[in-house]
């Protein structure tokens, strides 16, 4: 009653693709507060492999998805992902689609509460790799002591363990006759940087 929430498996080697295996969306009263912002104006450019995953909306930088030593998700062909639903937890294999071969394994799991997702992942990659979760919004954020406000929503993560922080950019939504970007609106782009990266990750996103 107090949030909705979808998750994607899938693949990235789709036609129209954006590459977005594991990210989420997270909404209260009927608005998404965790995006999915979408495409963005149809452009040749839009549509060649050099340009496109370039772009905030077709990438994982531009989605609720974890960022691995650096890197975003990769549209590399025949990859995929392994989901299940048991007991109430919705779960995602997906270290495929970031084709990194030092990245042993990655599993994303949804448990959910009467007011909150319980977001964890866990991970087995090299100890001088990063790990870093994302989360994308259209609200400014708000960073506290142990918690990230973003509207009626809030993260609640371990102070000891990550590093908050967030950027902006534009999510280009129309364009003119010349194929030039018109208008855009603000997006906000929350990083949580694991300190010590440890091989699990456990965040709450629990609904006002």
């Amino acid at each position: 009653e107090k949030y909705g929430f979808a998750g994607r498996g899938g693949s990235n080697g789709e036609s129209h693709n954006h590459n977005d295996v594991g990210s989420f969306i997270f909404s209260i009263d009927n608005n998404q507060v965790l995006i999915d912002m979408g495409g963005r104006p149809y452009t040749r450019q839009y549509f060649e492999d050099e340009y496109r995953y370039t772009y905030l909306e077709t990438s994982s930088r531009g989605h609720n998805t974890p960022i691995i030593n650096g890197e975003y998700q990769k549209n590399i062909r025949g990859t995929r992902s392994y989901t299940s639903f048991e007991n109430g937890i919705f779960s995602i294999d997906f270290k495929e689609v970031y084709g990194i071969p030092e990245l042993k394994a990655l599993k994303r799991s949804f448990e959910f509460t009467s007011d909150s997702v319980i977001l964890t992942d866990e991970y087995d990659m090299p100890k001088d790799f990063t790990f870093t979760e994302r989360f994308v919004s259209f609200i400014e954020p708000v960073i506290g002591d142990g918690e990230i406000t973003v509207g009626k929503a809030t993260i609640k993560f371990d102070k000891q363990e990550y590093k908050p922080s967030y950027e902006s950019d534009i999510h280009a939504l129309t364009c003119n006759v010349d194929g030039s970007i018109k208008t855009g609106v603000t997006v906000y782009l929350i990083s949580l940087e694991q300190v010590n990266p440890n091989g699990v990750a456990r965040i709450v996103i629990e609904s006002k």
